[in-house]
């Protein structure tokens, strides 16, 4: 809203540890974020938010592919699913409604316990990451999983929403 009204805008704040000091082996910094909004007129606004830490939140990705690599997944991960959510038709028959209904119920039932179960491991990662947050192996390691975990939450949301419809 400032930033609306031709103003500039820096802001910061402090936030609980969540680094080891260079050398040190438990969790003693925050990452204490900057945000500076600069207004332009000829041009769009600069917004630069950064963390103060290499690695933001403590979480790592090593993406060995490349950028592009890494895009092109990104792409092919996002559009099937809404190809087939566009490609489906929106009305199904009356009567394949009232039978499946049971069936429909029971899968919702299903995929909500494994969406806690995968949010418990998400949980319980980003406590890993915090405790190990000098060890670069480690924390490499629980990035590639928590990505993981994170994609198997999408799809089961996904799936979720396609049935609930």
């Amino acid at each position: 809203m400032i930033g609306q009204d031709d103003m500039i805008v820096f802001s910061c704040c402090n936030v609980a540890p969540l680094m080891a000091p260079p050398g040190g082996k438990a969790a003693a910094l925050g990452t204490n974020p900057i945000c500076v909004y600069v207004p332009s007129e000829t041009h769009g606004p600069l917004c630069l938010d950064i963390a103060t830490s290499m690695i933001a939140q403590g979480k790592l990705f090593d993406y060995q592919c490349g950028y592009e690599r890494y895009l092109e997944l990104k792409e092919r991960e996002a559009s099937p699913a809404l190809k087939k959510a566009k490609e489906e038709p929106a009305l199904k028959p009356q009567r394949e409604k009232r039978t499946s209904q049971y069936t429909k119920e029971k899968q919702l039932a299903r995929l909500e316990r494994e969406i806690a179960d995968i949010e418990k491991k998400l949980d319980e990662n980003e406590k890993a990451q915090e405790e190990n947050a000098s060890d670069y192996e480690k924390l490499l390691e629980l990035g590639i999983e928590w990505d993981a975990l994170h994609n198997q939450l999408s799809e089961k949301y996904m799936e979720w929403e396609e049935l609930a419809e």
